[in-house]
């Protein structure tokens, strides 16, 4: 994904700070950022669903799809979850590789890219 925009969040000001959250948490050294969007340029040998130049952007937690709240429909209480920017690498950068699954395709004609880049968090205030 070519990045177009990122947001700054508040785990971003805790790393910053390098708080205790942040010192028992991220794996360094990282690359920041989980709020984005973009443009895909290039895709996996696997991946079907998704086409070069949709507008993008994504979830932040990758989940291993295996365990008993996966395979349940709760991708949210996955044990094995890695966090974008800080358990691999994030958004803060010009492109960005994330799993084909994660991908969420913007089909609103003329999206404002600031809007977009804001979809994970709008996400969690929707759905916790």
């Amino acid at each position: 994904v070519k990045v177009m925009r990122t947001g700054i969040c508040g785990t971003d000001v805790h790393i910053d700070k390098w708080d205790g959250w942040a010192a028992k948490t991220v794996h360094t050294p990282l690359v920041l950022g989980h709020e984005f969007c973009g443009e895909i340029v290039e895709l996996g040998s696997e991946v079907n669903d998704l086409e070069v130049g949709q507008f993008v952007s994504g979830e932040g937690h990758y989940v291993c799809g295996r365990c008993r709240a996966c395979l349940a429909g709760k991708r949210h209480l996955c044990r094995d979850t890695q966090g974008i920017e800080y358990a691999v690498n994030g958004a803060y950068c010009q492109y960005f590789v994330m799993p084909a699954g994660n991908v969420w395709v913007h089909h609103i004609p003329d999206l404002d890219p600031d809007v977009a880049a804001i979809f994970d968090p709008f996400g969690n205030a929707v759905h916790t």
